[in-house]
């Protein structure tokens, strides 16, 4: 079977673990969390999700999407 290009990049792609609102906590590849989109209340929301239940990730990473 051979392998595409498209289907190794959305292997590459990160996943999806929660949403807050427009909030969403992706995870990479690396094991990295990153919090992207949302309003300051539903960042805190998901900030503090992740402090309770997912201690032994990689460091936390804020991306702004606009």
């Amino acid at each position: 079977m051979r392998r595409h290009f498209d289907d190794l990049q959305k292997r590459m792609e990160p996943v999806s673990i929660a949403s807050f609102g427009d909030a969403q906590i992706v995870k990479h590849l690396d094991g990295k969390l990153e919090i992207r989109g949302g309003t300051e209340q539903e960042k805190t929301q998901a900030h503090d999700w992740m402090k309770q239940f997912n201690i032994q990730s990689k460091p936390l990473t804020l991306r702004r999407v606009r």
